[in-house]
């Protein structure tokens, strides 16, 4: 079975011989490598002609991750596919271990990553808690709009996924294209899961899902991933509608991490010159109805929840600021990869 790994890359030039080795390096023999390189200005595209054979290189202007994801699937022919980001990389054993769990009826499976620093050191940790969630998620995606899942690099999906949902649309889709993908997946088959780290995911300053970055908030990557739970709350509905399915349009938006987000921006913005999405004590009372749905939380960490939102509303705006980097550096309300941690 030939699986195709498309490199995504745009101005990770220090990373990016690292990941092309990892992808080099594999135990399983049938693969092939696309490099996608999307307008990079620094020395990638030098790195790519390097290396010649048997990577296939595409070099276009600068698009956005979509029209990467789009340029790579166009020119690859493997039945399975990986979209792998430029400054993460694969473990040798990683193909091997997925062709081994991979089963007909899946749309896609993802497998766990080891965090790594900019150098590569270990982090300690993975980016997920085990076990990772499989099965049919059809039900979870319909009923919440989202599930927990491995960022680009930790799946893998299959062709016939993918070419009912490809080509992405490319302007609403410049970065996170990987969350379209990976929350239409259950809606067209099982997900399968690897709970064995079967690679590494860099943690850096370049990092779109990094809200907080040296006790500063990076407010256009908060408000990017608001857009994104938007955006994909509109896709799941129309991806629906197409193929008689009843989603419960709203649930993503409605959720409590997309909520809590909100609430951070509206009372942050001015002090950013930015716009505001929604009334604050609105958002508050649906926050709170999906905080309370919410399995497994305990009743002091809810309380805790819901007084800290309550102070974010009532203080001044620069104390506010103060509060949610002191919570978002410590992962003690929203862990940067936006679920609560050791929940």
């Amino acid at each position: 079975m030939l699986i195709s790994i498309i490199i995504t890359n745009y101005n990770y030039g220090e990373y990016l011989g690292e990941c092309i080795d990892s992808c080099l390096q594999q135990e399983y023999a049938n693969k092939e490598i696309v490099i996608v390189d999307d307008g990079s200005n620094d020395d990638s595209r030098e790195i790519i002609r390097r290396y010649r054979s048997p990577i296939k290189a595409i070099f276009k202007s600068n698009g956005g991750q979509a029209s990467a994801f789009n340029a790579g699937f166009s020119a690859c022919a493997g039945k399975l596919i990986i979209f792998l980001d430029s400054d993460d990389k694969l473990m040798p054993h990683c193909l091997n271990n997925v062709v081994q769990n991979w089963r007909s009826s899946f749309s896609k499976i993802h497998f766990n990553l080891l965090m790594i620093g900019k150098s590569g050191s270990s982090l300690g940790e993975t980016f997920c808690k085990r076990p990772l969630p499989c099965g049919d998620l059809k039900t979870l995606i319909i009923r919440d709009g989202n599930y927990q899942s491995m960022p680009t690099s930790g799946n893998v999906f299959s062709r016939s996924f993918l070419s009912r949902v490809m080509p992405m649309p490319e302007p609403d889709w410049r970065g996170h294209a990987d969350a379209y993908l990976i929350n239409l997946a259950p809606l067209v088959g099982g997900v399968g899961a690897i709970d064995e780290p079967l690679g590494y995911y860099r943690v850096h300053d370049k990092n779109i899902s990094s809200h907080v970055l040296d006790s500063r908030i990076q407010f256009d990557k908060l408000y990017a991933s608001i857009v994104r739970e938007i955006k994909t709350d509109e896709v799941i509905d129309q991806f629906c509608k197409r193929n008689g399915l009843k989603y419960n349009r709203g649930a993503l938006i409605n959720s409590y991490p997309h909520l809590q987000r909100v609430m951070v921006y509206d009372k942050l913005a001015h002090l950013f010159k930015k716009s505001r999405f929604r009334r604050p004590l609105k958002d508050f009372y649906y926050m709170s109805m999906s905080l309370f749905r919410m399995r497994n939380v305990p009743v002091i960490k809810m309380a805790l929840i819901h007084s800290w939102m309550l102070l974010i509303l009532t203080v001044p705006s620069r104390f506010a600021e103060s509060m949610v980097i002191f919570a978002y550096e410590r992962g003690a309300i929203l862990s940067e990869r936006g679920r609560p941690r050791n929940s």
